[in-house]
């Protein structure tokens, strides 16, 4: 399946997706079993729901890391914005041996006696390329 059409389907299929997720199921202790797969499966798309939402914005900035006077981290084209712990965050990742797997990796921001990316937890933040949807 092409990519576009994938991701039609998928943004189509979200709203339904989201009915189930965030609806109550009610069910007889006969058919618990039955429930508690269901339970199971609106946890897993959950996540799944959050992600079309997040990938359908736009991006919106793009820039790269400073590290703020009061010790947070924003994009250097934009000092209002900045990121705290549990904040979602893209950023790109130089693969130095091999430029083809330099990608796009989408992570958050946490802290542990300063701020760090969960994907790249021993990499500094200060400098990294990163971008911003809306």
């Amino acid at each position: 399946m092409h990519l576009v059409e994938a991701w039609r389907e998928l943004t189509d299929l979200n709203p339904k997706l989201k009915r189930f997720v965030e609806g109550e199921l009610i069910f007889s202790s006969k058919d618990r079993f039955m429930g508690k797969q269901l339970r199971s499966l609106q946890d897993k798309l959950d996540e799944a729901v959050w992600k079309i939402d997040y990938l359908s914005k736009k991006v919106t900035d793009e820039g790269y890391l400073i590290k703020r006077i009061d010790g947070r981290y924003a994009l250097s084209t934009s000092h209002d914005e900045y990121w705290t712990c549990g904040r979602t965050i893209e950023v790109f990742i130089i693969d130095e041996e091999d430029d083809y797997y330099s990608d796009w990796v989408l992570s958050r921001v946490e802290y542990n006696e300063d701020y760090y990316i969960v994907a790249c937890p021993d990499m500094p933040v200060e400098g990294l390329r990163v971008r911003v949807r809306r």
